[in-house]
């Protein structure tokens, strides 16, 4: 425990900027690789079964399970921890999938909430201008939601999401918080990206006559889904940092 203590100490003592480029290299460390691959072939299953009349349901599973690994990686990362942790387990419904998943739903409900009342007002009022204001209300979101999101994750507690709580601590540390902001808003910006130029280059792939075209299609997702999982593990670590 002394040693972890010193390595934790002496890793924060190299500050934010100095640990930066070690969150890309992070989600390779230990067994890493293989937790990211395990990972990606088990959303992708939940994603495939989200079709029909459980879709919901499953929807709930994926983001429930998806937050508490991402809050795993928050909870390694606070504590110094230099390697991924193990996925989480679903032994228990509530605990490992309900409860994370309305903690997430408070986080984006309240980061985003005032833009869907504004997108909502617009469209039952016919109102352009409240459209308009939609513009600033989502920029407040995107720069609301890491915060609020590793409030309620360190904390476990959807009460975190308090802007009592989000506030001064983003005003803790202001231009450390504003890099990983738009380093999050880019990675997620390539995963946007990256889904589309998949989709539009293999649309109706999965209806070919051709052998080869679909097996080309399923190696190219495979591979765009494990390099976008990888990207959001290590936005999450730079997010922890």
């Amino acid at each position: 425990p002394v040693q972890g203590a010193e390595v934790a100490g002496a890793a924060r003592s190299r500050g934010f900027f100095g640990r930066l480029p070690g969150a890309f290299v992070y989600p390779f460390r230990g067994s890493g690789v293989l937790i990211l691959i395990v990972a990606t072939v088990l959303f992708a299953a939940l994603n495939w079964l989200s079709w029909g009349c459980f879709g919901i349901i499953i929807q709930i599973v994926i983001y429930g399970y998806l937050f508490s690994f991402l809050q795993n990686i928050l909870h390694a990362t606070a504590v110094g921890d230099e390697a991924m942790p193990e996925l989480p387990g679903m032994g228990n419904l509530l605990e490992d999938i309900l409860l994370p998943f309305l903690r997430l739903l408070g986080v984006v409900l309240v980061s985003f909430g005032p833009a869907l009342g504004l997108l909502w007002y617009a469209i039952a009022n016919e109102q352009p201008a409240a459209g308009v204001a939609m513009i600033p209300a989502i920029a407040f979101g995107c720069l609301y939601f890491p915060m609020a999101f590793l409030a309620v994750a360190m904390l476990d507690s959807v009460a975190a999401v308090n802007p009592l709580v989000v506030i001064p601590s983003i005003l803790k540390a202001p231009l450390e918080y504003l890099v990983t902001v738009v380093l999050l808003a880019v990675v997620f910006g390539m995963r946007a990206l990256g889904d589309a130029g998949v989709d539009m280059v293999f649309e109706g792939s999965f209806t070919t006559d051709s052998m080869g075209e679909l097996i080309l299609m399923l190696v190219v997702r495979s591979l765009w889904a494990f390099i976008a999982f990888y990207l959001l593990t290590a936005a999450i670590r730079v997010l922890g940092l």
